[in-house]
């Protein structure tokens, strides 16, 4: 290659016309195609059509089921071969820090072991398909909200205990590509870390790394560091750096030799795929596992013995809420959302199962009757220089409960009666992004203003009475025998949630249904924890996370008991904003900028901060109901050089067949300042009513090991638990 084509080689850009996201020129001189790359967590992304629209990953987190993560790779990877795409960007391996970040829901939860182990099978079930799986994002990646100009200040303990285990271990498991993230390190870019990218070296990763959007200022040091390809890419200071020699020629070669070694291996070069954004590659076999998957992950938080819901008996059953059908919650939105034209809703999921029971719907929604409120003339902030600030008229006739919404791509608050009732920060993807919320307004005039920077555009604020919504769902569920309401939390990148309350009137609206029926079940769509004020109040409440085009499909198995739900909690739900463990520290009305620092909470992250801080959560990392009971006995504890093997025997004491997810979890000695309770194993067994099986748990003694500037195993007491019967062994320094 001349030096020309291999300074070309390294930059990456989109070709809309073949609606492909990003490729490299390749080199048609020599007969080197272009190494073609789209997103795909959670199916090919981009605009693609006649593609599976997959569950998120959070759902193959809330499975535990590492056999399952594989079959949903293979089928990820094979539909990506199948539209010649070469490299697939997925799995997001980001440790999830802040329970209201947009992107939760395109990653594995908080845990590091169940992100490692679980993302570890999605990369090999990719590559067996013949595919590149590009692990993403190597650094630390944990806000949308200015999140490329955002500092994170982290210990080396946490970064390599937490946030860089996940990509240790896809480097052990073979990743052939990894994307390092937007944003800083400890005032170094992720992009720039040599130390992160020699470490995962070191892990024994032998591929190519790329950069995200945006995510490098600087060609030259991050090609120094060991990046390999970037976007967006300017060509001349690369070229500059070589002629100069303040970029040796040699690195230069390196990154060239990595992505043509991984294209050699993945069977590229023999393979120039034909890349055809529209051909159809779904099939039986994708639709089966996404099934699967999303059956798997369906979380049962809540049941006063309301479901299974029988099929059989007669009656009626109310399904209330935009989310079931008129606007269903199915998946998460940014570059990894799926084209999806035909999804199974919940609507239509419940009826296909409801058997002799009559179904009803009512929406409880209208895009009817909303009023813009006009603007009176803008003035300054005093307390927030750049600020200018607006009353607006509010109708007299605007009384009861009213819900207040707006679209923005720039900070908007909104203030009713003197308090803050709407509020966010800039949405990084530049692209518009509703926040809703409503309010309880007795008749007479309310103070409400509006506050936004004075270079951005006047924002449109309506407002609508929804007592008469309300009202008529809760006449609905007062006629029925059994009330479901859907609920969802539209989440995506480019923007961090501002509460993790319910947008809108949706928790209202619930609180009236299942004052209208005691046999009120709530269903919930979000990307991450939610608050759930009305919990006590209802019979049943399922999480079932983004499911994608097989949502109702699921659902309705889950709710007559086909399935019994098995899917366990891979986030922890806080009681309410203020008891999470750690908010991001860019909040209104600061608004971001390149200085901003955020401190990560060292070892505290999700349950582990629960632990340490004795605060009982709403529902622990982990959780998750059943139809049926288990009995788990006391574990039994082999120690080996290698491994700490816990074995204990599971019965269904029960009258249903269901699977049974053991969680082991272990606490360190005190000395080594370890958080207690940590996710160090789990293992799954399917049993019928009567049966008891032995489930085993392998825990490699290197994942005790802690980070103080070596890894070392710290001698001492280690307690072990599975589902509450405990084991405690002394373990020494292991060669």
């Amino acid at each position: 290659m001349t030096l020309a084509e291999k300074v070309a080689f390294i930059g990456l850009q989109p070709v809309p016309s073949l609606r492909v996201e990003q490729e490299n020129p390749g080199d048609p001189r020599i007969c080197v195609p272009p190494l073609v790359l789209r997103d795909g967590p959670s199916g090919l992304a981009y605009g693609a059509t006649g593609v599976t629209a997959f569950p998120s990953e959070l759902n193959v987190a809330a499975s535990f089921d590492p056999r399952l993560a594989g079959d949903y790779g293979f089928y990820l990877g094979a539909e990506a071969r199948g539209q010649g795409v070469m490299a697939l960007q997925g799995p997001g391996l980001d440790v999830s820090v802040f329970d209201n970040w947009g992107r939760s829901f395109e990653n594995l939860g908080e845990d590091p072991t169940l992100t490692s182990q679980l993302g570890a099978a999605i990369i090999t079930g990719i590559q067996s398909a013949g595919e590149i799986a590009m692990a993403k994002h190597l650094g630390i990646y944990a806000q949308e909200t200015a999140r490329g100009s955002m500092d994170d200040v982290v210990s080396a303990r946490a970064a390599q205990e937490l946030y860089l285990a996940p990509f240790r271990v896809a480097a052990q498991a073979g990743v052939s590509s990894v994307m390092c993230a937007i944003g800083r390190v400890n005032g170094t870019e992720n992009c720039s870390d040599a130390a992160t990218i020699a470490g995962l070296v070191h892990s024994g990763f032998r591929g190519f790394i790329r950069t995200d959007a945006g995510a490098s200022s600087d060609e030259v040091a991050a090609l120094k560091a060991g990046v390999d390809l970037f976007r967006p890419y300017d060509p001349a200071p690369v070229s500059a750096a070589v002629a100069d020699g303040t970029l040796p020629l040699s690195v230069l070669n390196r990154a060239v030799r990595d992505v043509l070694t991984v294209m050699f291996r993945s069977g590229d070069m023999q393979w120039p795929g034909l890349v055809d954004a529209g051909r159809k590659v779904s099939g039986a076999g994708a639709a089966s596992t996404s099934l699967r998957v999303a059956e798997s992950s369906t979380v049962l938080l809540r049941n006063d013995g309301v479901l299974p819901l029988s099929r059989h008996h007669a009656g009626s059953i109310a399904v209330i809420g935009a989310a079931a059908s008129q606007a269903p919650v199915l998946a998460g939105t940014g570059s990894s959302q799926v084209v999806d034209p035909h999804p199974t809703t919940d609507l239509a999921g419940i009826t296909a199962v409801a058997g002799a029971m009559n179904v009803t719907y009512t929406p409880a929604t209208s895009a009817l009757g909303a009023t813009t409120l006009a603007l009176g003339t803008p003035d300054v902030v005093p307390s927030l220089p750049g600020y200018q600030e607006a009353p607006l008229s509010l109708p007299t006739t605007l009384t009861g409960l009213v819900d207040f919404s707006y679209s923005s791509v720039t900070p908007v608050r909104l203030m009713v009666d003197g308090s803050p009732l709407l509020e966010n920060l800039d949405t990084t993807s530049g692209r518009p992004v509703t926040f809703e919320r409503a309010t309880l307004l007795a008749p007479g005039p309310h103070d409400v203003v509006a506050q936004w920077p004075t270079t951005a555009p006047v924002p449109q604020i309506t407002a609508q009475p929804v007592d008469p919504l309300i009202d008529q769902a809760a006449a609905a569920a007062r006629r029925a025998t059994t009330a479901i309401v859907v609920v969802g939390s539209q989440e995506g990148e480019g923007y961090d949630r501002a509460t993790l309350a319910l947008a809108g009137y949706q928790d209202q609206l619930v609180e009236a249904v299942a004052a209208a029926n005691p046999r009120t079940i709530v269903v919930v769509h979000s990307g991450g924890p939610v608050l759930m004020p009305w919990l006590h109040d209802v019979a049943a409440v399922l999480e079932a996370w983004y499911p994608g085009q097989v949502a109702g499909i699921a659902l309705g198995a889950v709710l007559t008991g086909e399935v019994n739900p098995s899917g366990r909690l891979p986030v922890a739900f806080p009681t309410s904003d203020a008891a999470a463990p750690m908010i991001p520290a860019a909040a209104w009305p600061t608004a971001p900028n390149t200085a901003d620092l955020v401190a990560l909470g060292d070892l505290g992250v999700g349950s582990r901060w629960y632990a340490a801080h004795r605060v009982a959560p709403l529902f622990p990392f982990g959780f998750g109901l059943s139809y049926t009971s288990f009995d788990v006995s006391a574990p039994f504890v082999r120690v080996t050089d290698r491994t700490v093997q816990l074995r204990c025997t599971v019965t269904n004491v029960g009258a249903r067949a269901g699977r049974y997810v053991a969680i082991a979890t272990a606490s360190f000695p005190p000395v080594s300042g370890e958080p207690p309770d940590q996710l160090k194993g789990f293992g799954a067994v399917y049993l019928a009513p009567g049966e008891a099986r032995t489930v085993t748990i392998s825990i490699p003694t290197a994942s005790l090991q802690i980070f103080d500037g070596t890894w070392h195993l710290v001698p001492g007491l280690y307690s072990f638990d599975v589902a509450g019967a405990s084991a405690a062994v002394h373990l020494r320094h292991v060669a």
